[in-house]
């Protein structure tokens, strides 16, 4: 199998940008009571966002006795993200040179990666929750199940080496992985070779229609798999991953 070259992570204020959409999306779509945040930054900078999002993928691990529910002062805000953190380490996720005032005070790229690990972590715990072993999938497991389905229509030259494989950019790979799920679910008439930016797109666009028509919960947006965003192309992949399995567990 030939390598590829790998695309490094998208830095630049648009794909920053892109995140907080995708992110914010996501923690709208989690069913948080009344809780609709309009900006990522905004809405996360006294706490409560975070802790109800913490809340609702890990029940129980927020004692609410410990909370200033209506935070009106700096100090009060930085309590609650200050037990943001403590709870993070709890999960074992990644905190380093990270504190709670930099969510008081905004810092949009401590921001994007707490909400990206909190999206990481509720994704693969849903899979493992539909998993067959029950054990924790990782994302060297999505990869692999996403290769091999791949590979059985679409044979070993189709494979990534990874989430940020260049070859992504062009939309085929998802669509032969979206192909293998249900029969003629793409029309292969409406597919592109994928070579200009604007085939590319249209791809990416369509492979995002058939995942929600197969029902899976989509959070990324064409340009992420274009750019190849790491972050959502691991997180689409995902949510394809868990639609099959939950319905080959309803089977």
């Amino acid at each position: 199998m030939k390598k590829r070259k790998k695309v490094e992570n998208f830095t630049e204020d648009d794909g920053d940008s892109r995140e907080e959409r995708v992110f914010r999306m996501w923690i709208n779509a989690l069913g948080l009571g009344d809780l609709h945040i309009q900006n990522l930054f905004e809405g996360a900078h006294d706490g409560l966002t975070f802790l109800k999002v913490l809340d609702k993928i890990e029940p129980g691990i927020v004692k609410w006795e410990k909370i200033e529910l209506k935070p009106t002062n700096k100090f009060k805000k930085l309590a609650n993200c200050n037990y943001i953190i403590v709870l993070l380490k709890q999960l074992k996720l990644s905190v380093v040179n990270v504190s709670g005032n930099d969510v008081v005070e905004r810092n949009k790229k401590l921001v994007l990666g707490i909400t990206w690990q909190l999206m990481r972590h509720h994704s693969l715990k849903v899979l493992s929750s539909l998993s067959l072993n029950g054990k924790q999938v990782t994302e060297k497991e999505i990869l692999e199940w996403c290769n091999n389905s791949v590979t059985k229509v679409a044979g070993k030259l189709m494979v990534i080496s990874g989430f940020n494989d260049e070859e992504i950019s062009k939309g085929l790979y998802f669509l032969h992985l979206l192909s293998t799920i249900e029969k003629d679910v793409v029309d292969w008439k409406l597919v592109t070779k994928g070579k200009s930016d604007d085939e590319k797109l249209s791809n990416a666009r369509y492979a995002i229609s058939i995942a929600r028509k197969i029902g899976a919960q989509i959070f990324l947006l064409p340009e992420d798999i274009v750019h190849v965003n790491f972050k959502m192309c691991l997180t689409f992949s995902a949510s394809i991953m868990a639609s099959v399995l939950e319905k080959q567990n309803h089977n």
